[in-house]
């Protein structure tokens, strides 16, 4: 867990990260050193909010490694969705953490995870998924269209015009309220190269609009 507590005293609002499946093909985090991700969610830190980053079954260390490239799929998330279960509730013990401010973001490959636990835990109050969508496979896309339709969280999706893998089929499957959730598309790749500074701004919008501002 990352937090600023030299500037932002706690408690601190938890944002869980869900990161992109490259983690999934890597052997050793290197205790937080080897994660490439820094970029997804350093600058929740730096706004005031503790990130929380589970190390998932079959994840780095965790059994992690070149065998699992190109496992990294829906079919794969129940163990992890339990890890993010048992996440929470250790942070519900903690008096250092507004558990009840708990936010969720998610990147690329792992926004099918955010699926999955938003799905079924009402504990997460707001979500921002980074590049995701559906696998355009049919017998997965239905899970996760029938997954879809039970949450009710906030959901912000944040894609470049390059992704075209169902974001809208996404979107319009949530039970999420229309003024809710929203969809953000910038003209540009996958890795929204260039525009880095609109989405941090965006994002921490979201996150201050129904966790509620850090400070």
């Amino acid at each position: 867990m990352a937090s600023d507590a030299t500037k932002w005293p706690p408690p601190w609002q938890p944002v869980i990260f869900i990161h992109p499946g490259f983690g999934h093909a890597m052997s050793n985090s290197q205790d937080g050193h080897n994660t490439m991700d820094l970029g997804f969610w350093e600058y929740l830190v730096k706004d005031g909010r503790a990130v929380v980053y589970p190390v998932f079954n079959g994840v780095f260390e965790r059994g992690g490694g070149p065998q699992n490239v190109g496992d990294y799929s829906w079919s794969t998330w129940p163990p992890r969705a339990k890890d993010i279960f048992r996440t929470i509730d250790y942070l519900q013990t903690r008096t250092d953490i507004r558990a009840d401010r708990l936010g969720l973001l998610a990147a690329s490959g792992g926004t099918d995870g955010a699926v999955v636990v938003c799905a079924v835990e009402p504990r997460i109050k707001a979500a921002v998924l980074v590049g995701g969508g559906l696998y355009g496979i049919p017998s997965t896309d239905r899970e996760m269209m029938g997954l879809a339709h039970h949450i009710s969280a906030p959901i912000q999706m944040v894609n470049g015009r390059s992704d075209s893998w169902g974001q809208d089929f996404l979107l319009a499957a949530l039970a999420t309220p229309a003024d809710r959730k929203r969809f953000l598309r910038f003209d540009g790749d996958h890795s929204l190269a260039g525009f880095e500074n609109d989405v941090i701004r965006l994002n921490l919008e979201w996150f201050d609009k129904y966790l509620g501002p850090v400070r």
